[in-house]
C-alpha cells in the first residue's frame, strides 16, 4: 500500500514491487510447507496405523521435521524483510514530512496547535509498525484459503460446505464489529487530539497558570478533556474485544463443527478417520488467515485514522520559499558586505479580515544602514518583519533585495542572506555551544567568538557544565530568556548574514544584556543591513533612521541622536 498527501507532496511507497515479490515467495513456501502436518495424518491413520509400518512413520516424522524446520526459517525470513520495509518507510516518510515542514507558509502552520502537529507525527509510528508488521502479511497468506477450502472438499467432501458456511457468517461479523470499531476509533481520535492540545497549551502556559492561582480551574477542564477520551478509549477497547472474542469463537465452533460432521460421515462410511483428521487440521488452517485478517482489520482501522493525519501535514501550503538545501559550506563563502532592502507599495491583509493590516508601505534602506521601527501592539511590526524576511507573502507589493525581487530569490540564498530574530528566542535540544553554530561543528570557533561579543562568557562560564550544557525541550530551562535572547544573537553573527532583521529580541536582557546587545548592534552598524522593531532608547539612540508604524501607515520620524561608532564589525 502507498501514503500518498496532496499533489504537492512527494508519493511515499512503503513497498516496492520486489517487496512484495520477496514476502509473496516466502508466504508461498510457508503456506504449502502447511500442509505437510494434514498429508502426515492423513497418511498415518489411513496407511500406516492399518497397515502396521514403522518404515513409512519414520520417514513421515523426518518429512513433517524438515518441513517444520524450513517453515521456521522462512517465517524468520518474512518478518526479518517486514521489519527492514517497516523502517526504511519511516525513514522516508519522515525525512520527506520535517523537509516539507520546515519549507511551509508559517501563518498557515501556526493556525493549528503545537499538539495538532506532534499528533501527526506521531501518526508515523502506527504507520511503521503498519506496513512492517505480522498484521500485514494476512494480506499474502489470504488467497491461501482457498487452497485449503479445496483440500477440505477433496479429502472430506462435504465438510468443504460446512467451512464455508462458517466463513460466511464470520465475514459478517467481522463487517459488522468492524465498522462500528471504525466509528469509535474516530471518535477516540478527536477526543485524544482535544485533550493533547489542552495539555500543551497548559504546559505552555503554566508560569502564568500558577501566578494567577488558575490550577484548580485548570485541573477541571483537564479533567473533562480526560474524562471524553477514557470514555471513548472505552469504547475502542470494547470494540476490540468483541472482533477478539468473535474469532476465537469461531476457531472453535469451525473445529467442532467439522469433528461433529465430520464423525457422522464416518460412521455412514463417507469419510476415513484419516481425512477427518486432515480436514480437522485444514480446518484450523483455514481459520488461522482469517484471524489475522481480523487483526489487520483492527488495525487497520486505527491505521486509516493515522494515515490521513500523517498526510494532512503535506496539506499545509509550502511558504513563500521551499527548502533549498544548500550545504553549509555555501552559506560561509565569502559575500558582499551589504545589500540593500527596499519595499514598493507593499500591502498585507489577513484572510479572514475585510480590511488591510497595513498597506502603501514605501521603503528604501541603503546597504550598512540601520532602521529602526516602532509603533502600538497589534499594529503589523512583527508581520512586517516576516515579510522582509520572505516568511509571509504581501498581499499588494514587493520587496527586493538589491533590487532583485525576493520572490525570485532561491530559498537556499535567503536562508544565508536574511537572519531574523523574532521576540520568542528559540533554543534547540542540544548544548549552548551547538545552539551558537546551528549544530555545525566546523563553527566551533566562530561560535565562541560570537558569544564573547555578546558578553555570554562570563555568564555561561559558572555553570558546571560551561558550554556543553543542555538546553532546549526537557533540558529544564537552566538559562534565563534574557540569556537565551543572547544565544540567538550570537547564532545570528556567526551566519554572517547581509542582512539582519531583530524584532524586539532584547525584550528580557537585562541591563547587563542590553548593554551588550547595543554594543553589537553598533559593530554591525555600516557594515550589515539592519532592520530593528524595538522602543529602547538605548537601541533607538544607534538607529539612521526611526520609522514609525500606525494606523496601517509607516511614517518616518525625525532622526535619532547619533550613538558613537564601537570597534569595527561585528561578524566573526
Amino acid at each position: 500500500m502507498n501514503t500518498s498527501a496532496t499533489p504537492s507532496a512527494p508519493r511515499l511507497q512503503a513497498w516496492s514491487i520486489t517487496d512484495r515479490l520477496e514476502v509473496l515467495l516466502t508466504s508461498v513456501l510457508i503456506n504449502i510447507l502447511s500442509l505437510a502436518l494434514p498429508l502426515a495424518m492423513l497418511q498415518v491413520y489411513d496407511r500406516v496405523i492399518p497397515n502396521k509400518s514403522l518404515g513409512t512413520i519414520t520417514l513421515l516424522i523426518l518429512g513433517v521435521g524438515v518441513a517444520i524446520l524450513i517453515d521456521a526459517i522462512m517465517r524468520y525470513a518474512r518478518a526479518h524483510l517486514m521489519a527492514m520495509i517497516g523502517a526504511r518507510f519511516e525513514h522516508k516518510a519522515g525525512s520527506a514530512a520535517i523537509r516539507h515542514l520546515l519549507g511551509c507558509d508559517l501563518a498557515a502552520f501556526e493556525q493549528e496547535g503545537s499538539g495538532v502537529h506532534i499528533d501527526r507525527f506521531n501518526a508515523l509510528n502506527q504507520l511503521r509498525d503498519y506496513y512492517g508488521g505480522q498484521a500485514y502479511v494476512a494480506i499474502f497468506d489470504l488467497p491461501f484459503i482457498l487452497l485449503f477450502i479445496a483440500m477440505v472438499f477433496y479429502f472430506g467432501g462435504e465438510l468443504g460446505i460446512v467451512l464455508i458456511a462458517l466463513l460466511v457468517i464470520y465475514g459478517l461479523g467481522v463487517a459488522l464489529f468492524g465498522n462500528r470499531l471504525a466509528t469509535a476509533i474516530e471518535r477516540l481520535q478527536r477526543a485524544d487530539d482535544s485533550r493533547f492540545d489542552y495539555i500543551i497549551s497548559t504546559l505552555t502556559g503554566l508560569p502564568l497558570l500558577k501566578a494567577q492561582a488558575m490550577e484548580p480551574i485548570a485541573e477541571r477542564r483537564y479533567e473533562t478533556f480526560n474524562l471524553d477520551s477514557a470514555v471513548e478509549g472505552q469504547r475502542v477497547n470494547q470494540r476490540v474485544g468483541s472482533l477478539g472474542d468473535l474469532s476465537f469463537l469461531m476457531s472453535q465452533l469451525a473445529i467442532v463443527a467439522i469433528v461433529a460432521y465430520g464423525a457422522y460421515l464416518v460412521v455412514n462410511g463417507h469419510l476415513s478417520v484419516g481425512g477427518l483428521a486432515a480436514c480437522t487440521l485444514l480446518a484450523g488452517r483455514t481459520m488461522q488467515p482469517l484471524n489475522n485478517i481480523v487483526g489487520f482489520w483492527t488495525r487497520f482501522q486505527s491505521v486509516r485514522s493515522a494515515e490521513q493525519r500523517f498526510k494532512s501535514l503535506f496539506s499545509i501550503p509550502p511558504g513563500p520559499h521551499a527548502p533549498g538545501g544548500a550545504k553549509p559550506a555555501d552559506a560561509l563563502s565569502p559575500t558582499a558586505a551589504t545589500a540593500s532592502l527596499e519595499l514598493k507599495k507593499v500591502a498585507f491583509r489577513w484572510p479572514e479580515s475585510d480590511t488591510d493590516l497595513f498597506s502603501g508601505i514605501d521603503i528604501s534602506i541603503a546597504g550598512g544602514e540601520f532602521i529602526a521601527i516602532t509603533g502600538p501592539n497589534g499594529e503589523g511590526k512583527s508581520v512586517l518583519m516576516s515579510l522582509m524576511r520572505g516568511f509571509t507573502k504581501p498581499t499588494q507589493g514587493e520587496i527586493l533585495i538589491d533590487g532583485t525581487p525576493l520572490s525570485a530569490k532561491p530559498a537556499a540564498e535567503i536562508e544565508h542572506l536574511i537572519t531574523y530574530l523574532p521576540q520568542k528566542e528559540a533554543l534547540f535540544n542540544g548544548t549552548i555551544l551547538q545552539n551558537i553554530t546551528a549544530f555545525r561543528d566546523d563553527l566551533t570557533h566562530q561560535g565562541l567568538a560570537a558569544a564573547e561579543l555578546v558578553e555570554l562568557s562570563g555568564w555561561v562560564q559558572n555553570l558546571p557544565e560551561g558550554y556543553q550544557t543542555k538546553v532546549g525541550a526537557g533540558a529544564g530551562d537552566p538559562l534565563p530568556r534574557g540569556i537565551a535572547q543572547r544565544v540567538a544573537l550570537a547564532r545570528a553573527l556567526v551566519n554572517n548574514s547581509k542582512i539582519i532583521l531583530f524584532d524586539d529580541a532584547n525584550s528580557a536582557v537585562d541591563q547587563s544584556g542590553d548593554i551588550a546587545v547595543k554594543k553589537v548592534l553598533t559593530k554591525l552598524k555600516g557594515h550589515t543591513t539592519v532592520v530593528v522593531v524595538s522602543h529602547r532608547p538605548s537601541i533607538l539612540g544607534i538607529a539612521h533612521r526611526i520609522f514609525h508604524l500606525s494606523g496601517g501607515r509607516l511614517t518616518e520620524q525625525s532622526p535619532p541622536d547619533k550613538a558613537p561608532e564601537i570597534g569595527g564589525p561585528a561578524h566573526v
